[in-house]
């Protein structure tokens, strides 16, 4: 099982290590379930802790707006922390009633062989359900969980006065994107599921809502995918503003690959701007249109994979290798493209292919050069030994050797994995 862990431990290793190896800003997104009493305890661990660090709102609280947010140049070593604020100068919360009594949580007993009320229904809900139903739980449980929260009472003033940037509920139509963008104000911050952007919105009136406020996507609680902590794919988020793709870091599959892929552009530090056409709130960017926007910069991309080295085997008991290569540009719908090299019988350790592959790209900034080892297998399924992948941007020309990394964790292979490929890439 996990280690118990108090919330004060926690702080102090953020405090330690938040800035050890890059200076731009921390953002701490709060769980707020913690009675008044048990913020106060909170919001003084904080103060306590992060010190000067934390990044206290500067601008007054009767204000109605901000309508520019600071560079995170200018939030060097900064921690900012966002959360629930309350709905009224008295402290009440969209977490519960105003006039409920709020129980108190401090030092409250072990849960061992305890249930609250509302955890024992639905306990005994569950074990009434046969087990290839207990799926559909999920929609019905949300009304018992919403009930808890409530009984969890408001959040506490001294906590809110340290939230930077605000969790702002609002529902995912035109109407209510309309009014927030109106508002304009950039200390709020929306959350959405990510099955919200498969034409459950306009993407050009969501584009021109990002210029102003920042969202979140978030994967989909009721999605078959979450249940195996699969990602959706950051690009659709990205490619009309998104600020964060909250992703599941415990699966490293291909959406997790080209998500660190763009961070790592620039080291890694956690923040890349946007490209110029995704800022302007008059001319959102149209990714289904994307071929007749002046604003692209198309480019023709010419890749010929040459050659391989020393790829390992994908089991211990392995004795050979049948290696081929799947290339593809991963970015806007257009841009999609996808193929592979023949594959070479029995030589994982100089394989050669000497193939060419064309792809023509009409939005480079959101494009992706994502490349796989393969080892083919007649009997079983084929493995993946090893992947690249690298934004289209940052493709230099030429003849480059490419180190290969693991599929399991990003990590690369060994100091001679790697194919040997030629680039080219010239203007449409």
């Amino acid at each position: 099982g996990t280690t118990v862990i108090s919330f004060e431990a926690v702080c102090r290793a953020i405090n330690d290590f938040a800035f050890e190896k890059y200076k731009t800003p921390i953002i701490l997104s709060l769980e707020n379930h913690c009675s008044k009493d048990n913020q106060k305890i909170v919001a003084k661990i904080f103060r306590e802790v992060f010190g000067d660090k934390l990044l206290y709102p500067s601008f007054a609280p009767d204000d109605k707006t901000l309508i520019r947010l600071p560079s995170p140049k200018h939030l060097y070593e900064k921690i900012i922390l966002k959360g629930k604020v309350s709905r009224s100068t008295g402290g009440s919360s969209s977490l519960g009633p105003q006039n409920e009594e709020i129980p108190q949580m401090k030092n409250r007993p072990s849960r061992k062989g305890k249930f609250s009320p509302i955890r024992k229904k639905l306990s005994q809900r569950v074990s009434r359900v046969p087990l290839g139903q207990k799926a559909l739980l999920f929609l019905r449980r949300g009304k018992l969980m919403k009930r808890a929260g409530e009984l969890r009472g408001a959040v506490d003033n001294d906590l809110v006065s340290m939230l930077y940037l605000r969790s702002l509920k609002i529902k995912a139509e035109p109407k209510s994107l309309a009014a927030a963008f109106e508002k304009g104000d950039a200390r709020n911050m929306t959350s959405f599921p990510d099955n919200m952007m498969d034409g459950f919105i306009d993407p050009g009136k969501y584009c021109a809502y990002n210029t102003k406020i920042m969202s979140r996507i978030y994967p989909n609680p009721v999605s078959p995918k979450s249940w195996v902590s699969a990602n959706f794919s950051p690009i659709k988020t990205w490619m009309v503003g998104v600020q964060c793709a909250a992703l599941n870091y415990q699966t490293y599959d291909i959406p997790m690959q080209v998500n660190d892929a763009l961070f790592q552009q620039n080291g890694g530090s956690g923040y890349v701007p946007k490209p110029d056409f995704l800022l302007d709130p008059d001319n959102p960017f149209d990714f289904n249109n994307a071929k007749n926007d002046r604003r692209m910069r198309p480019v023709s991309l010419k890749v010929r994979i040459i050659s391989g080295q020393h790829f390992q085997f994908p089991k211990p008991t392995s004795t050979s290798i049948d290696p081929y290569v799947v290339i593809q540009v991963i970015g806007i719908p257009i841009d999609k493209k996808a193929g592979a090299t023949d594959v070479v019988i029995e030589n994982g350790f100089n394989p050669v292919w000497n193939q060419s592959f064309d792809f023509e790209i009409f939005c480079p900034e959101l494009a992706f050069l994502h490349l796989q080892v393969i080892d083919k297998d007649e009997t079983m399924q084929n493995t993946v030994l090893a992947y690249y992948c690298i934004p289209v941007n940052c493709i230099r020309p030429g003849y480059r050797h490419i180190p290969l990394k693991r599929v399991t964790d990003g990590k690369i292979v060994g100091s001679h994995c790697s194919l040997f490929c030629y680039f080219q890439r010239d203007p449409l």
